[in-house]
């Protein structure tokens, strides 16, 4: 196991090459049978998100600091959301919400607030009320206060992730700041979706591909962090 400590952090390329081919093959897998709605999709779609649980599992037990066991918790809290998405909506949407905090907790666990923290939190806010105004009119009081609460929560994530970036100026920091914007795209895609009523193919398949990518990046920001 020692011989793996050392090879994961003389050459982290491979194993992150490695899981983000896993990643891709069994995202590709759910993407085509993801409207049967069976037990084999709901596990596709969950594990493909549990590749980057075990990137950040790697990245605890390589470095075992705190950031890393924040991160490694918020994946797995995603892998959990996305199959209780397909069954118990309003659940999984909370437990994506836990898994939010816990990357915030992540990133201010090694950096701080500051004016950048403010300032793309306030950004972020205001773009998604922007992209999100019109499909809200004629929704009810409760629809509209669930995805006030749930876009402070993604925006505070992404404004944590840029904020870490800022602050720690490294390779790591610059992959999970890719990663929280990428979700941040994932997830204003899906409220769009959800508010609208309208859903394709290709809009599934951008979903997926800024989804599974941000929870890669973030992991694997620990890897190399």
């Amino acid at each position: 196991m020692e011989a793996f400590r050392i090879w994961l952090q003389e050459e982290p390329a491979l194993f992150l090459g490695a899981a983000a081919a896993l990643m891709l093959m069994s995202g590709s897998l759910y993407e085509r049978q993801r409207e049967h709605k069976t037990t084999q999709t709901l596990m596709l779609k969950g594990g493909t998100t549990l590749i980057a649980a075990l990137v950040a599992g790697a990245a605890v037990w390589q470095q075992n600091s705190l950031a890393a066991c924040f991160v490694l918790a918020a994946t797995l809290c995603c892998a959990v959301a996305d199959v209780l998405l397909e069954q118990i909506f309003n659940f999984g949407a909370c437990v994506f919400a836990l898994g939010h905090i816990c990357y915030l907790a992540a990133y201010f666990s090694e950096a701080h607030f500051s004016i950048a923290t403010a300032v793309s939190f306030v950004i972020l806010l205001a773009g998604m009320y922007l992209i999100h105004r019109k499909q809200t009119v004629g929704k009810s009081g409760r629809e509209i206060l669930a995805v006030v609460a749930y876009g402070l929560v993604l925006s505070a994530m992404t404004a944590g992730a840029i904020t870490y970036c800022v602050q720690q100026r490294d390779f790591g920091s610059m992959l999970t700041a890719f990663g929280a914007v990428g979700f941040f795209i994932s997830d204003n895609i899906l409220i769009w979706r959800l508010l609208s009523g309208y859903e394709s193919r290709l809009q599934g398949a951008v979903l997926l591909l800024f989804y599974y990518g941000g929870v890669f990046l973030i992991a694997a920001g620990q890897v190399v962090g």
